[in-house]
């Protein structure tokens, strides 16, 4: 009876929408791998955010790179597209403030945020 009763479950539970969301949940926050050339372009982003000179900042070329890499993880459906997302919006709204301050604490939560993505892919 119980062999019988798994079997119905096992057949009638993946149609079920409770089920099927919770697959979706786990697939889109599951771990995939890399591209070795994008973890490239991640780590550059990182080394430009060191030599930002807030004193006369440039983010065009942040912003270009930066949306790459987001439009890049949005394509794969990694677990990393929102913070990427977030990063690309950040420099956006870092080269239309010019403020020194404003810029020097930009830099810091732009820095927190590639690292979340280095981290995550070099263990992949």
């Amino acid at each position: 009876m119980n062999k019988v009763l798994f079997c119905l479950l096992i057949l009638l539970l993946p149609s079920c929408s409770t089920f099927q969301s919770g697959v979706e949940t786990v697939q889109k926050y599951w771990p995939r791998a890399h591209d070795p050339i994008m973890f490239d372009h991640a780590l550059t982003i990182s080394i430009a955010i060191d030599n930002i000179d807030c004193d006369k900042p440039e983010f065009n070329d942040l912003i270009i790179k930066s949306m790459f890499l987001s439009k890049y993880a949005e394509l794969r459906k990694d677990p990393q597209t929102d913070n990427l997302k977030g990063l690309h919006q950040h420099f956006e709204k870092l080269k239309s403030n010019p403020k020194k301050i404003f810029c020097t604490f930009g830099k810091t939560t732009a820095k927190d945020r590639i690292n979340v993505v280095l981290t995550t892919w070099s263990k992949r």
